[in-house]
């Protein structure tokens, strides 16, 4: 995987690498993108050793361009795991015979 960005979100180091690949079938190539954060409380687990997205070069594109693209990303995986941690478990153990 080819280096691309090294950046900074919310006070944490983010670096991202690209490859590329084309599929039988697919219609153009797919890029697949790999975002590791420095380690973060806002974000699940999975970024500190590396996420993996697919994502079209034309999608891309169309959100502005890869810095964007890795802003959106995420930004929505913090929501999702504020989300996640806000909601009240409402049964943790059940013992039903």
């Amino acid at each position: 995987m080819k280096p691309v960005i090294k950046t900074i979100w919310r006070n944490k180091c983010v670096s991202v690498t690209i490859n590329t690949s084309y599929m039988v079938g697919e219609f153009g190539k797919t890029l697949h993108i790999r975002v590791k954060v420095e380690d973060s409380i806002l974000l699940p687990s999975d970024f500190t050793n590396g996420m993996t997205y697919k994502a079209n070069p034309d999608i891309i594109n169309s959100v502005g361009g890869l810095p964007l693209y890795i802003k959106y990303i995420l930004d929505k995986a913090a929501l999702l795991e504020e989300a996640r941690r806000s909601a009240p478990i409402e049964q943790q153990l059940a013992l039903d015979f």
